[in-house]
């Protein structure tokens, strides 16, 4: 075989073997990936210009008929700039000066320029690429194109002497061969380490977001007053739970674990329930429930339960807040609002009588001509009398046993049938009225009691702000409730106060029975509804919140 078709063959196959292992040796080097990723400073300039100055030399050392000494200031100038790139051409072109194998000295001029050359024009495709790699088959072209440049220099250079061309048509096929290949395998080998790293980066930042996350999830779940636990979703058994949940049921964490909170007469009364809500993948919020201690002692609580995921496998986090305490005041309250009912319906119905009689006769001698100086004061006891009246009216209200009229209505129907009433209230002292009625289904209720509840929590709102506030009226459904929202900008109230807030006689005003927010309870209690406050400096919303 001709000894110059071997040399074709062989040359840029062992060139590339030498292209592959460099690049897979660099692509492990610390200063390699700091020029790559933009994180200069002079020792890895220093270094990334050594290197490929080096590979450079090699590939004029070398020779052969594919030599790839232009590759190394190209790639250098690709990859780190064109700095860099006419750095690393110096090296194999201050030996090209001497090395006088390929004989004309007009070869030998070009290959030096070019050298240099080439590492400016990859640099220059750095900057147009704005410090990223460029894609496999771009190296590819820039290589090909600038062989193909180089072999029209050398030409010109050489002034188209037979000796020079006969050199170009020699080495122009094998060395475009070999750096178009070389340059394409380089930056393949590099782009695909590049990608690798950084999954191994991304990865590597996932699983400590992962270890913090689960760290804080941890702390979170530890250090939460309420008690916690996480159960299997097939048969409920506890696989965590938090020292909350050991202080509330008196349990210990072996007792706890792998059990389930049936067996361990925790849950009694609604398990099946909740396993069966679990079960259809619905989550659970505001479940009140009742709920045992190891000694037996009684508990109420609510329940909420989100379904999560823990390695592929489906859990419920369970969370319990006891609200014994709140039901016992509430029970307290309606206690007194029972007793206060039940009294002043009696006492009600035996002064009315009897006013009814002053007020007839007051009336009666009113109208004698001989008494008109008197009328003043005739006019003045019926206003007291009628005043003494309203009172005894609204004390009937407070009575648990009256009778209600339960028909399907909508509450934002009474609402708008209200509202004009509602705004001339505000209007006479020069407060706004704002609406925001939700999508919400027809209710049992008392239409004269539920227009009674609304007016009396929007006179309150209204007569708790100062001039220019705003009352704000919503209905919204939440948590498979339907709830009357009555938000004030007034000054707000205290805790003190809160715990105060229903009780009979007492009232925030001056002038005021203390009735008006008793009767609202009442009412609700009526409605099997739930009354709550929220309240800040910033105003007070009440809350009323009925099942749907």
């Amino acid at each position: 075989m001709n000894e110059d078709l071997i040399n074709v063959i062989i040359s840029p196959i062992n060139n590339v073997c030498v292209i592959i292992v460099m690049a897979y040796v660099l692509s492990h080097r610390k200063y390699y990936w700091e020029i790559v990723e933009g994180k200069r400073n002079t020792k890895n300039e220093v270094l990334f210009t050594l290197t490929f100055g080096i590979f450079s030399l090699y590939g004029a050392i070398a020779g052969g008929i594919a030599n790839v000494r232009v590759l190394g200031p190209m790639l250098a100038g690709l990859l780190g700039g064109p700095i860099i790139g006419v750095g690393a051409g110096l090296f194999s072109g201050g030996y090209r000066l001497y090395d006088l194998r390929y004989g004309a000295a007009e070869v030998t001029n070009s290959a030096v320029l070019i050298t240099l050359l080439a590492g400016l024009a990859g640099g220059f495709v750095h900057r147009w690429k704005k410090g990223q790699l460029p894609g496999v088959c771009e190296a590819a072209v820039f290589a090909a194109s600038f062989e193909i440049f180089h072999m029209i220099l050398t030409l010109i250079m050489g002034q188209w002497s037979d000796g020079v061309i006969d050199i170009v048509k020699r080495f122009a096929i094998p060395m475009t061969v070999a750096h178009t290949v070389g340059a394409a395998i380089f930056i393949f080998v590099t782009r695909n380490v590049v990608s690798a790293r950084k999954n191994q980066i991304e990865k590597d930042n996932a699983q400590r977001e992962l270890q913090k996350s689960e760290e804080r999830f941890a702390t979170a779940f530890n250090l939460n007053p309420s008690p916690m636990s996480i159960r299997t979703i097939d048969d409920g058994r506890c696989i965590m739970i938090n020292d909350s949940f050991l202080r509330t049921f008196e349990y210990t964490r072996e007792e706890v674990i792998g059990e389930t909170l049936r067996n361990l007469h925790i849950l009694i009364d609604d398990y099946d329930e909740i396993v069966q809500v679990l079960r259809e993948g619905k989550s659970i919020r505001n479940f009140e429930t009742h709920a045992y201690t190891k000694s037996g002692k009684l508990q109420i609580g609510l329940l909420f339960c989100e379904l999560i995921d823990i390695g592929g496998k489906p859990y419920t986090l369970s969370v319990y807040i006891d609200i014994s305490e709140r039901k016992k005041l509430e029970e307290a309250r309606l206690e007194r609002l029972n007793l206060v009912g039940y009294m002043s319906t009696g006492i009600a119905h035996e002064i009315r009588n009897p006013l009814t009689t002053i007020r007839g006769f007051i009336q009666f001698l009113r109208a004698k001509k001989d008494l008109i100086h008197y009328s003043e004061y005739f006019d003045l006891t019926i206003q007291e009398l009628d005043q003494i009246n309203s009172i005894m009216s609204e004390l009937i209200l407070l009575a648990r046993s009256k009778s209600v009229d339960f028909t399907l209505i909508n509450l934002n129907t009474l609402i708008c049938g209200l509202l004009p009433l509602i705004k001339e209230d505000g209007m006479a002292t020069n407060k706004e009225v704002d609406v925001d009625l939700g999508d919400i289904p027809d209710l049992l209720m008392d239409k004269k009691e539920m227009k009674q509840l609304i007016l009396k929590l929007s006179k309150n709102g209204i007569e708790s702000m100062e001039d220019n506030g705003i009352l704000k009226i919503s209905t919204y459904i939440d948590s498979g409730e339907v709830v009357l929202s009555v938000q004030d900008r007034g000054k707000g109230m205290d805790a003190e106060m809160l715990k105060k807030i229903g009780t009979p006689f007492f009232s925030t005003k001056d002038t005021g029975t203390g009735l008006g927010l008793a009767i609202c309870y009442s009412i609700a209690e009526r409605h099997r509804a739930v009354i709550a406050i929220e309240s800040s400096s910033k105003g007070t919303t009440f809350l009323v919140k009925f099942k749907i």
